[in-house]
């Protein structure tokens, strides 16, 4: 009989959530590199020794943010409507998602800085982030199950291309003020083209709308 989980207790989660807001202030105000583990410890008002138990190393405090990402984009699915379509949900999610990197702007700018420059970021991909691509490719599955996506990609494929959109959002937040709000809503619109119809349906689409606009 596989083993459950483990849970994380309150006291556990309230501990490495004070380690990270500890660690991020210290990154902003000495550097990341300057910092050191006693000194995000201290901070903390914890021992050395909790630093490590619960984070390991100075690079896994920047994946903290994309492990509290994944909590959210499970609460949200679990808060689903099953009358909710696969692309309203998907919707949905990308808010909750654009909305934490507006609530967490400045830390975001430091964890995404320093991921890039570790030179891993995108060619291997952190277990939360693959958890989360695999829980967008399974709405988009169900999506193109439904008829309401094109199948002429796999889900894969339109969950890479909804994910660099949203690459794109946060950047636009991180960067230059977007709100969550304006940042889905322009990702949406341009995503919605590209996930309802293949390009010949688009094509086609088009030409039948000249011909209309021609009589």
């Amino acid at each position: 009989m596989p083993t459950q989980p483990r849970i994380p207790s309150a006291r556990y989660r309230e501990a490495r959530s004070r380690l990270y807001e500890s660690a991020m202030c210290l990154f902003r105000t000495k550097g990341y590199a300057a910092t050191t583990a006693d000194e995000i410890a201290a901070a903390a008002g914890m021992s050395r020794a909790s630093f490590f138990n619960h984070f390991g190393n100075k690079s896994a405090v920047l994946r903290f943010y994309g492990q509290e990402l994944e909590e959210t984009i499970c609460a949200t699915l679990a808060a689903r409507n099953p009358d909710t379509s696969p692309l309203a949900e998907l919707r949905r999610i990308l808010l909750a998602m654009t909305s934490a990197a507006e609530a967490q702007r400045e830390n975001l700018r430091i964890v995404l800085v320093h991921s890039i420059e570790d030179g891993t970021y995108f060619s291997h991909p952190t277990p939360a982030r693959a958890r989360i691509f695999k829980a967008i490719t399974a709405l988009l599955a169900d999506a193109q199950t439904r008829g309401e996506a094109r199948t002429d990609l796999g889900a894969p494929a339109l969950a890479t291309q909804i994910l660099a959109l949203y690459n794109n959002a946060v950047a636009g937040i991180l960067f230059s003020g977007q709100t969550a709000e304006d940042a889905v809503a322009r990702l949406w619109e341009f995503a919605l083209g590209g996930l309802t119809a293949a390009p010949a349906t688009r094509a086609t689409t088009a030409s039948a709308r000249k011909r209309k606009v021609a009589r």
